[in-house]
């Protein structure tokens, strides 16, 4: 796939600005270094009245060759039911100027949600399109509930015959999707260690983790609310009091906090936030 000089459109299952930095946010950035990048976000229902009151424009110019289209719903609980998102998919399709930007069906589309399938119907062009999966999307809160499962497995198996190649982020998900389409490509998230400062609070954190005692069971990036198994955190420090857990993320887990809030003797748990 040549991608300088080429135009870029992507669809993002959320916002583009958002307080922990992912693929999503990094891919947009990357992308501009070779051509326009036009990026969707969700149609949000709650971002419709920030429209409205003009605290948010629609389109908005991040950088000379970014593009953002802060799309909206009409309605709430679109992701349960699949007519009402289309609708609001539809309805900011025909409000954007990416129809006419893509006369000459020359954009390269990576989405990171199935629901570009709506767009695809609309644009009916021959564009090279990547489902780019970063997590097993139903154990996140926006695909939990079995409508919204429901509704992501109708998407995807409407999307994968239209795709160029899928690209998954885990062993797990490529072992997922191998058999579902014949291009699917094993790209595990990068991340960007200096971004990473060295403490948190009063607790200090050694400056070098070959430092901490082995064996270490780490993790990095964005660690969510959602992702993370307390009971289990206790388990392992209660039945392997040797192993260390090591967290280098942004900071963003709230459990994360407490669990060291109402256990400060855990002191096999090493937390090492994002200073960004």
């Amino acid at each position: 796939m040549q991608i300088t000089d080429s135009r870029f459109l992507l669809f993002l299952q959320g916002n583009l600005h958002h307080r922990i930095n992912g693929p999503e946010q990094y891919l947009p950035e990357y992308l501009s270094k070779y051509g326009q990048v036009y990026c969707v976000e969700y149609p949000r229902f709650t971002k419709m009245a920030s429209l409205l009151f003009r605290h948010l424009h629609y389109t908005e110019q991040t950088s000379s060759n970014i593009t953002v289209y802060h799309s909206f719903g009409i309605t709430p609980f679109a992701r349960s039911y699949y007519i009402l998102n289309e609708i609001n998919y539809r309805i900011n399709f025909h409000l954007s100027d990416i129809k006419d930007l893509n006369k000459n069906n020359d954009f390269i589309i990576i989405s990171f949600t199935p629901e570009v399938f709506f767009y695809i119907k609309q644009f009916k062009s021959k564009a090279q399109v990547f489902y780019y999966v970063i997590d097993e999307f139903k154990a996140t809160p926006f695909w939990h509930s079995h409508l919204q499962a429901r509704q992501l497995k109708k998407l995807e198996k409407l999307l994968i015959p239209h795709l160029t190649g899928i690209i998954a982020t885990s062993s797990t998900l490529f072992n997922k999707y191998i058999s579902a389409h014949k291009n699917v490509i094993y790209f595990p998230s990068p991340t960007q260690s200096r971004n990473f400062r060295n403490n948190i609070g009063d607790q200090s954190v050694p400056a070098d983790p070959k430092e901490i005692n082995h064996p270490i069971v780490g993790f990095m990036g964005g660690l969510y609310d959602w992702k993370i198994d307390i009971k289990l955190l206790l388990w392992i420090t209660k039945s392997l009091p040797n192993y260390h857990l090591y967290f280098l993320e942004p900071g963003n887990c709230v459990q994360l906090t407490m669990l060291l809030h109402y256990y400060p003797v855990l002191t096999s748990i090493t937390w090492d936030i994002n200073g960004m």
